[in-house]
């Protein structure tokens, strides 16, 4: 009897450990737009880079909507890793609506990606006139809000752009901040380690089962 309330009691606290941990391990948009409406129509890639300081799992890809009505035309996003140049990331591609709209930006579902400690690019290409990117200038004037998750990643250097395929990686340095485009951003959690606390508790939970088959 007294083996089956000890075990409860660890299952219960187990479980109210995971349940701090998703709470805690909420996604955060990295680069949450404030500007309701663009201010330009670049249709080459507009790129923002980023240093991850702790490994984080990406979610989602997302893509700046103008006007909060839909693209005419296809955006796409990806992330490349910046020491080998290759895209790390699928490819997102926004067309319409379909998108779920969250603050200023559509996001598309991508399968989790482990990003490690490493230096990496946010890309986005396919804006024009009628779905238009934001630019903050070199003042950073209405620039997205950072959320860095505490240290988690930090964006670095100014904007940058390039051609009108994705994969032109955007290298030509357009100075401002490290956040300076409404463009392409993406939603993150902490790739989180085993709690100490549930590890304890499942010791236990050994130890007590070990015990009372020694004393059947």
């Amino acid at each position: 009897m007294k083996l089956k309330f000890i075990k409860t009691a660890l299952i219960s606290l187990l479980f109210s450990t995971g349940c701090f941990i998703n709470v805690a391990n909420a996604g955060l948009i990295a680069l949450d737009s404030t500007r309701g409406t663009g201010n330009q129509g670049y249709g080459g890639s507009l790129a923002m880079y980023f240093d991850v300081t702790s490994a984080i799992n990406v979610t989602e890809l997302g893509a700046f909507d103008s006007g909060f009505d839909g693209f005419d035309s296809e955006i796409q996003v990806g992330i490349f890793d910046r020491n080998t140049n290759l895209m790390v990331t699928e490819i997102a591609t926004f067309l319409g609506t379909s998108n779920t709209l969250m603050g200023n930006s559509r996001f598309f579902n991508i399968a989790d990606v482990t990003l490690g400690v490493g230096s990496y690019a946010i890309v986005a290409r396919g804006f024009n006139d009628t779905d238009k990117n934001g630019n903050a200038g070199p003042s950073g004037t209405a620039a997205p809000t950072i959320n860095n998750g505490s240290g988690l990643i930090q964006f670095v250097g100014g904007g940058y752009y390039g051609g009108n395929s994705i994969n032109d990686f955007a290298l030509t340095t357009d100075s401002g901040t490290p956040n300076r485009y409404d463009a392409g951003t993406f939603i993150y959690t902490k790739v989180t380690e085993p709690s100490t606390l549930a590890i304890f508790g499942l010791a236990l939970v050994g130890l007590a089962s070990r015990r009372f088959k020694k004393q059947s």
